[in-house]
């Protein structure tokens, strides 16, 4: 399985946003599971925070997860902070059920102005509605935010 390149000479560092998908090994549905989701949520929390990046939302759908997150300082670097967040994930995982976790490599997309953050956030919130997996996104359990009520949100 080939990763996805980055960009070059673009150096995923500081106050930018972000939108980025990381798979599962394999596409396993590995995130149907409240007790594997739940762990990585609080490996989310500690290494965004670590890392000073902004959880604006994140939605693990069964086969893999995406992240809406936005660089809070000047130091914030998104190739470290997914490096460290899939790596005590897998590792987690790999001590728990004996199996990789994820796929090598994950996808980004620079979230630029006039693409919106909002639109970007509420795209994802809605993935687990197109995929038919609620009728609304705040009834999907595996979507939230570190940042923002999801009641309020759209």
């Amino acid at each position: 399985i080939m990763s996805a390149p980055r960009l070059e000479n673009f150096d995923y560092i500081g106050y930018r946003p972000y939108l980025i998908t990381i798979c599962c090994d394999c596409r396993h549905n590995y995130f149907e599971s409240d007790m594997v989701v739940n762990e990585c949520i609080k490996i989310l929390r500690d290494v965004s925070e670590e890392y000073e990046f902004k959880v604006y939302l994140y939605t693990f759908m069964p086969d893999h997860l995406h992240l809406s997150i936005v660089g809070s300082s000047e130091n914030a670097n998104l190739q470290k902070m997914i490096k460290i967040f899939k790596q005590k994930c897998g590792f987690w995982f790999k001590k728990e059920y004996g199996k990789q976790l994820f796929q090598s490599g994950y996808y980004d997309h620079i979230v630029r102005k006039e693409e919106g953050i909002e639109k970007v956030i509420r795209y994802m919130a809605n993935n687990p509605v197109r995929k038919g997996l609620c009728e609304n996104y705040e009834d999907y359990r595996f979507t939230s935010s570190f940042e923002f009520d999801m009641k309020k949100m759209f």
